[in-house]
């Protein structure tokens, strides 16, 4: 998920004319006002060099502290920007900002529990930051702290109302809890105020999914696909739901062309060899099964599946070696039992049909029973 910082630098460091800070000599002060000056017209070097000048001769300025921090923060100095933050909220304890950034620089460099705890002092010393809650949100979320997070995206939205990350956010909250019609509901708010999200379609069409609302699913995913073609999964979606309205001419294409962006996307592999053999193509089907075979030849799934296309084919002895390999793999396996019975029966192979069809019958089969006797006649 994108970065809830993105371009939040340029906002946070501004050029401040207030009335000077008793406490700090005019030198300093002019020194912080050039760094800003510096930052805004990209001299990053200079900036910095600034702010280390305005602390050199003011050590206790807790502004130059903050911009420096800020502005490691967005050259990815991170460390640097931890130090600076500290200093700054050891100077001015309810800082809110410093805290925020304080839990972001610890964010960025994995220390989930200091990240959470500033954050949560930042929300404290001011419920009205947007960016506290969201960045506090998104670490819930990462945590699989869903319902949690739900609540940090809930406090973001009613300080605005139409924030497409915090909208975005919640509605993926609402789907991994399996609350799919919430997350529905969500994703249609910000349908109304960014109807050009993907994330947003390919959401709500998983929701739709879930909840068997195939028609909705398929428009969506639709929708996704218009704006940005080259995602291989949202042809995979659609062409599931295609797969479940019993399109399967039409699943089947845009299982190929989920394929043909990424050739090892092993589920539309796996329903596109369905749906051949659905559609009665056996020589695809075929082609599709040993596909999946290569990377897992001990599969019973695949191995029972290509037996049937070869018998379909009448193509006997591959159909034959592929129900022996099921049945040494898995000897319980009563229905490759009973098609290599008919499959030995077709190569004139009495006594392998009848012990095949008895140990189909013993395992269960229920349509064996019914052969046991005629193929077993002495």
């Amino acid at each position: 998920m994108k970065s809830l910082f993105c371009n939040i630098f340029a906002v946070l460091i501004c050029l401040t004319h207030l009335n000077a800070q008793i406490e700090h000599p005019y030198e300093a002060i002019k020194s912080l006002n050039d760094g800003v000056e510096a930052y805004n017209n990209g001299n990053f070097i200079q900036a910095i060099n600034n702010y280390s000048n305005a602390i050199k001769i003011a050590p206790k300025y807790t502004k130059a502290y903050y911009n420096r921090g800020n502005l490691y923060l967005s050259q990815k100095k991170y460390q640097e920007a931890i130090n600076d933050f500290k200093i700054c909220i050891e100077l001015e304890p309810n800082n809110a900002k410093a805290h925020l950034f304080l839990g972001y620089a610890y964010n960025t460099v994995e220390d989930e529990e200091k990240a959470m705890l500033h954050y949560s002092k930042s929300i404290r010393l001011d419920n009205t930051s947007i960016l506290a809650y969201l960045n506090r949100g998104q670490l819930l979320l990462n945590g699989k702290k869903y319902a949690e997070a739900i609540l940090d995206y809930e406090s973001a939205i009613k300080l605005d109302p139409a924030h497409k990350d915090a909208l975005l956010n919640k509605a993926i909250c609402h789907y991994q809890l399996s609350e799919f019609n919430k997350a529905i509901i969500t994703l249609d708010d910000l349908d109304n105020v960014d109807a050009s999200n993907q994330k947003m379609y390919e959401y709500r069409g998983k929701s739709y999914l879930k909840l068997g609302k195939f028609d909705e699913a398929i428009y969506d995913f639709g929708l996704a696909i218009k704006l940005k073609p080259n995602t291989y999964d949202n042809y995979y979606y659609r062409a599931y739901a295609k797969q479940m309205n019993e399109n399967l001419n039409g699943a089947l294409n845009d299982y190929n062309i989920s394929l043909e962006l990424n050739s090892n996307y092993k589920p539309a592999l796996i329903n596109r060899a369905y749906i051949y053999t659905g559609l009665k193509q056996n020589d695809k089907a075929i082609e599709s099964y040993t596909l999946l075979l290569a990377s897992e030849p001990k599969s019973t799934t695949y191995l029972f599946a290509r037996g049937l296309a070869y018998l379909n084919t009448v193509n006997y002895e591959d159909a034959k070696n592929d129900f022996e390999k099921c049945t040494k793999i898995d000897d319980t396996n009563s229905e490759a039992y009973f098609n290599l019975a008919n499959i030995y029966l077709k190569l004139e192979k009495q006594s392998e049909a009848c012990e095949s069809i008895k140990k189909s019958a013993t395992l269960g089969y229920d349509k064996a029973y019914a052969y046991v006797a005629s193929i077993c006649k002495q």
